[in-house]
């Protein structure tokens, strides 16, 4: 109805007439209520997810075998290092062709608590390949140094970068390692995310290290938000990056429930921690590069876990435990640098694929492996890449169930949407979908992603699965 014409119709004196009074009190009301509807419809708009321009779905088909690129891909992290008198920062792993050279540039921030003799020793494999010496005054310090042509594996692509820092007291600090390559097919296997996604029991628990904080956000798997109305509260202690899992109980009749919470977390130190909300309880574990939560029935939390220096384990950690449990998982993948759990979108806790997991080996390869109780154990090549999420679509049995994997490939997520049967794994279909620095599926036509380190939300279009 037009209101306009009501107004226009009334003013013209339709049943008996209106006074001008009454007719002004209308039209004033009418204005009113159009000014609140458009408040409303802004409010709204606040809420509705925006469409995202870089999710593009086009039929992927991979380079053929020898194809080689000159790429460049980025280590990035925040840190908080105590050098002592010797410093072993982490090695920054990568996979690279194989005989190639590649150009290599280095930048690490120092902090002087006292002035200070530093030494940098820059090893690619177990080459020494530069010695820097320098002295820094009281504060702040960037070093940096770019290494031309270093010569990579001979043998597979399996690479990485090492620095070792000596200084001439205790109270100095790295915090900030950066560095940058130039190779043929590089890809960085290094690193933590800062932003991570589960779904559990209905809701997206959102983690977020950005800033070398963590802090969480919970919202419902059928919300209508916009991602920066998510509200995020700061848990009250420093890391690189956070996972959020939970301990599932059974209580008679196979009816299963989420209880304890449990934080699993990489301090700026690169010292990883289980935190049991419950119970306020922090537990130590061995130094990982490596964690992800993985759906599990039964009175533990687990973890599939990469521990220095590839050792490939899954660790569950329960609420009467005082130190945590490691369990090597059955299967023989070796040279293991990532660990993926494979993850379940519905919202039951019932007893499901156990201990399933996927892995990027230090050459880049990814294994999408299904490792269960029972004797059915198959694994699949996805070729290279330098992540893979494993997300359970549809499932129906042990012997019976699709799943989606997204590989990050050379700054590319393609998405494999795989059948497993008794006899294996077979690719259905293979999509490109975007260019993202990192991704995550949600429970509800939707997907959480990461561009140019910041985290979106969107709605995966009507037209796509």
């Amino acid at each position: 109805i037009d209101q306009n014409n009501v107004i226009s119709a009334i003013a013209s004196g339709g049943s008996g007439g209106i006074s001008q009074q009454d007719f002004d009190d209308l039209s004033n009301q009418v204005e009113q209520n159009t000014e609140d509807i458009a408040s409303l419809m802004d409010i709204f708009n606040n809420y509705l997810t925006p469409a995202d321009p870089e999710y593009k779905p086009t039929p992927y088909s991979d380079y053929l075998s020898g194809t080689i690129f000159q790429t460049y891909d980025l280590f990035e992290r925040d840190v908080y290092y105590n050098i002592n008198s010797t410093l072993n920062i982490p090695p920054i792993r990568f996979s690279a062709e194989i005989g190639g050279s590649a150009d290599i540039y280095l930048e690490l921030t120092f902090v002087s608590v006292y002035a200070s003799n530093y030494s940098v020793q820059i090893y690619v494999n177990d080459t020494l390949l530069e010695t820097k010496t320098f002295s820094s005054e009281v504060g702040s310090y960037k070093f940096t140094t770019t290494i031309y042509g270093a010569a990579l594996n001979t043998v597979d692509k399996s690479n990485y970068v090492k620095c070792v820092v000596g200084n001439s007291y205790s109270s100095n600090y790295c915090t900030k390692v950066k560095c940058g390559i130039v190779a043929p097919n590089v890809m960085i296997l290094s690193g933590e995310p800062v932003y991570r996604v589960e779904t559990i029991d209905g809701e997206y628990y959102v983690t977020d290290c950005s800033g070398g904080t963590a802090k969480l956000a919970t919202i419902s798997i059928n919300s209508i938000f916009n991602i920066n109305n998510l509200v995020f509260q700061s848990l009250g202690f420093e890391a690189q990056s956070l996972d959020v899992g939970y301990i599932t109980t059974a209580y008679g009749n196979n009816v299963y429930e989420f209880t304890d919470r449990v934080y699993m977390y990489l301090s700026n130190d690169d010292k990883t921690y289980a935190y049991l909300v419950n119970e306020d309880k922090t537990l130590s574990t061995k130094k990982t590069f490596g964690f992800d939560w993985s759906h599990q029935r039964s009175n533990y939390c687990y973890f599939v876990s990469t521990y220095y220096p590839s050792e490939h384990k899954f660790l569950f950690v329960g609420n009467s435990l005082t130190s945590l449990t490691y369990e090597n998982p059955s299967t023989n993948l070796t040279k293991v640098v990532r660990t993926y759990a494979h993850k379940f979108l519905d919202t039951a806790a019932e007893d499901r694929i156990q201990k399933t997991t996927s892995v990027i080996k230090d050459t880049g390869e990814i294994i999408v492996n299904f490792n269960s109780n029972s004797s059915e154990a198959h694994n699949i090549s996805l070729g290279y890449g330098s992540m893979a999420k494993v997300y359970v679509t549809n499932y129906s049995s042990i012997s019976a169930f699709n799943c989606a994997v997204f590989v990050k490939r050379y700054g590319k997520f393609i998405r494999y949407d795989l059948s497993h049967t008794s006899s294996g794994f077979s690719i259905v279909s293979t999509t490109e979908i975007g260019s993202y620095d990192d991704f995550f599926l949600g429970a509800n036509n939707d997907y959480f992603c990461v561009k140019n380190h910041v985290l979106e939300y969107h709605k995966i279009p009507v037209n796509e699965d």
